[in-house]
């Protein structure tokens, strides 16, 4: 994180707001709420929490114990890791033999 100048307002000499440098791959509106990662999941934010808590689904970021967010890349990952061909195709389980 990089400091610019001093910002001068009257008589005080205020700091300018820091510089924050991103991830340039991630852009805005890729961090999605709860709410949102289950629309786009078709499923309940309910079903988001339990699995949250019991272990399973999508992963997500945790800012604090009230904000959890989901990057739209893992839920995309998490997605194509659940196609299958037919009801007998375990996936994943079934190249480990």
């Amino acid at each position: 994180m990089q400091r610019q100048s001093v910002k001068r307002v009257g008589s005080q000499q205020l700091p300018e707001r820091p510089v924050m440098s991103f991830d340039p791959e991630i852009k805005r509106g890729d961090l999605l709420t709860e709410s949102q990662a289950a629309y786009l999941l078709n499923l309940s934010p309910r079903t988001l929490r339990n699995w949250r808590h019991r272990g399973g689904g999508p992963k997500f970021v945790k800012h604090s114990s009230r904000c959890i967010r989901y990057r739209r890349a893992d839920l995309s990952e998490w997605i194509s890791q659940r196609v299958r061909k037919s009801t007998s195709d375990l996936g994943i389980i079934q190249n480990l033999k």
